[in-house]
């Protein structure tokens, strides 16, 4: 005796990926949504929420793949080409939003697991387009794809990596960090943007907080932190006002959440100190690389001759291809709009003005010698 009756099974094995792939692009909106959410929040139903949807997504991604991989086997027709078109945005899903990477910093120790993983998705994903390969435009636009798919995957095991606290120290100690750090006198005069005539007045309570993470980031790889750092942060804290000190505490921890559960290491490696200019060049570059195939493809899809699939299954295919052109949007928009990039564009304005002012000391001492 069936407990579950034929024609319900028949419809589930019909619906059964078409489900499954909306849920997961519907788990990647609330992660992405949430995820910054939870940097100010304290919220029990917010971090459950944050919690189950995190943990539901990569279940998600395999159970859709295995589908596929399964349904792959059987014989080739326009449902399944459609549908081996959908593993290439799991591989999308499977590197997860720019604003959560990691729930706890235990996750960040696994991130050789997520990296076997990515091999492993990597690997059915490639066994289910090959498998329905019929050398169609469909079969052809699922290579930018699978493209993004790597590289987003790919900068999530790297960025788990580096937050590991293994690795994390590492950074610490790396003689690139060392060099980066300024010396005391300099940290009083102009680190902190401390005036020379009333050195607490008017101070960058941005920059204070930025320099305060880099200082105080050491003692959670068991760094010991340098006695001219603990003094110099002493000074600033007992010359400021309450309310700008929590203002700085509080955009120093956000700094050091985005730094162990976000992409913040590959997104703002132009801010951070001990990355190389090519490394933030490679890392601009592939999030080129990485908009530009999802727009590619879904403008290469709206002309793409779609007679032969069902109108559910190209309706999904718009659905993802909108869905992945708004996550990456919006991870834009949170990234131009964050405390990192206000840091970027002051220290371009520190700069121009620091250039536009030596420049006028040099033409003036040019016209004296004149």
């Amino acid at each position: 005796m069936q407990i579950i009756p034929p024609s319900v099974s028949k419809l589930w094995s019909l619906l059964e990926i078409r489900a499954l792939v909306l849920f997961s692009l519907g788990l990647q909106s609330i992660l992405i949504f949430t995820g910054n959410m939870r940097k100010n929040s304290a919220s029990k139903k917010l971090s459950t929420l944050l919690w189950l949807t995190y943990l539901s997504a990569e279940w998600a991604v395999t159970v859709s793949l295995s589908v596929l991989s399964n349904n792959a086997g059987k014989s080739v027709n326009p449902d399944l080409v459609i549908t081996a078109f959908w593993a290439p945005f799991l591989l999308l899903h499977l590197g997860g939003p720019d604003t959560i990477t990691a729930y706890s910093l235990e996750d960040n120790e696994l991130w050789r697991r997520h990296a076997l993983t990515l091999v492993t998705q990597v690997t059915t994903t490639v066994y289910v387009v090959l498998r329905c390969w019929t050398s169609t435009p469909l079969n052809f636009l699922a290579i930018p794809i699978f493209v993004a798919g790597i590289i987003k995957s790919g900068e999530r095991i790297w960025v788990l990596r580096y937050a590991s606290s293994e690795h994390f120290r590492e950074s610490m100690t790396h003689p690139s960090y060392r060099m980066s750090k300024k010396s005391p006198s300099y940290v009083l005069g102009l680190q902190f943007n401390v005036p020379v005539n009333d050195p607490f007045e008017n101070a960058d309570i941005l920059q204070n907080a930025y320099n305060f993470f880099k200082i105080f980031k050491q003692l959670l790889a068991d760094v010991i932190v340098n006695f001219h750092d603990i003094e110099n942060s002493r000074i600033i804290i007992k010359n400021v006002s309450s309310e700008d000190t929590f203002k700085m505490i509080e955009i120093e921890l956000g700094f050091i959440y985005d730094v162990f559960h976000s992409k913040a290491v590959v997104l703002y490696s132009f801010v951070m100190d001990g990355f190389s200019g090519c490394f933030t060049l490679c890392c601009i570059s592939l999030r080129c690389i990485n908009f530009l195939s999802i727009s590619s493809v879904s403008m290469a899809f709206l002309i793409t001759e779609k007679h032969d699939y069902s109108r559910v299954s190209v309706i999904i295919t718009y659905v993802l291809l909108t869905g992945a052109i708004i996550l990456e949007l919006y991870a834009l928009i949170l990234q131009l709009c964050s405390d990192w990039t206000m840091l970027w564009l002051k220290g371009l304005m520190h700069s121009w003005i620091i250039g536009e002012a030596s420049a006028q000391v040099i033409e003036e001492i040019r016209i004296s010698y004149v």
